[in-house]
């Protein structure tokens, strides 16, 4: 089991699936700056709304946990856990 940042696995998804920043960030209602700002690890909390945008435009199913801070998104390719590591936001790939 890996533990990825959030914001690592987000550019790792968008890279296979070919998206520009700008492309993805358009797809999911953010702005390309506050992209750039979650794949480089300076903005590492996004909420939960900005990550199930993030996770519909990867073509990425979000289900939100009993604890409601959990987040498990699945894609062709594994599961992913994302949860809470202090104060980051953290994917784990099973």
């Amino acid at each position: 089991m890996a533990l990825e940042h959030i914001g690592q696995y987000v550019q790792k998804r968008r890279l296979q699936l070919g998206l520009s920043q700008r492309a993805l960030a358009r797809r999911a209602g953010v702005t390309a700056t506050y992209l750039s700002r979650l794949e480089s690890g300076d903005r590492a909390n996004p909420t939960l709304l900005v990550l199930e945008s993030l996770c519909d435009a990867l073509q990425l199913e979000v289900q939100v946990g009993p604890s409601r801070t959990a987040v498990r998104a699945a894609s062709h390719s594994g599961d992913v856990q994302a949860r809470r590591l202090g104060r980051r936001t953290v994917l784990e790939t099973t």
